[in-house]
């Protein structure tokens, strides 16, 4: 199993529009079905929440997958996955199928942030490169950018 600190990045490849609506920051939000609803929390919504949520077959194995969707079992929605992801929480990381066109957008991904230890530093997303100090009085030498 996967294991999260409950956070998820979601990136849309192909897409652009889609793009636009789903892909960010996404963090627990609740649960449905046993398992946990994500809200879309970066970039902020300018129009609408973003979910994604898990579904049971307790309406039809057509409505059995993960979605993401405007609300938890709304009608509005934009991908689905009928896999049950990793055991308990997470979303299938790759394999979700676009609802307009009906195609499997192989480039999108949804994936769990690694867990931290307690008290420990978040994680960096590139590594830091650190910069020779000005020689000189303060002010003089290069401006920094």
């Amino acid at each position: 199993m996967r294991q999260t600190s409950g956070l998820l990045t979601v990136n849309v490849g192909r897409d652009v529009e889609l793009g636009k609506t789903l892909a960010g920051q996404y963090t627990i939000d609740g649960a449905n079905h046993n398992r946990p609803v994500y809200r879309r929390v970066d970039p902020p919504p300018t129009e609408q929440q973003v979910f994604l949520y898990y579904w049971d077959e307790r309406d039809g194995e057509d409505q059995l997958g993960w979605w993401f969707g405007t609300m938890v079992g709304g009608e509005e929605v934009w991908c689905h996955h009928t896999g049950a992801g990793s055991p308990g929480t997470l979303p299938p990381l790759r394999g979700w199928t676009v609802l307009h066109n009906g195609l499997v957008d192989e480039t999108m991904t949804v994936m769990a942030e690694a867990p931290r230890p307690a008290g420990g530093p978040p994680p960096t997303t590139r590594p830091t490169q650190a910069r020779p100090a000005p020689s000189g009085p303060p002010g003089a030498g290069t401006p920094r950018p």
